[in-house]
């Protein structure tokens, strides 16, 4: 995968995942954080797809929230 692209797609993810978090946290918007939660995820997956190093990285965000207790809402 192009590096140009699969930047995007870590900044991308990386945004949504924390603009998630915060509409949850902040304003108590669970539809809207679900939703963007989704965003997150895909622009992950297109990652993960297209590249075997973002695809172990992508793996270890979930798992190291999961130890750390970071999950704490149905956008994550």
């Amino acid at each position: 995968m192009n590096s140009i692209i699969l930047a995007i797609l870590f900044l991308l993810s990386g945004f949504f995942m924390k603009y998630s978090d915060d509409l949850f946290d902040v304003n108590n918007d669970v539809v809207m954080a679900s939703a963007v939660g989704v965003l997150c995820g895909l622009a992950s997956a297109f990652a993960a797809i297209g590249d075997v190093g973002a695809a172990y990285i992508f793996i270890a965000i979930p798992i190291g929230n999961l130890i750390a207790l970071k999950v704490d809402g149905v956008h994550h």
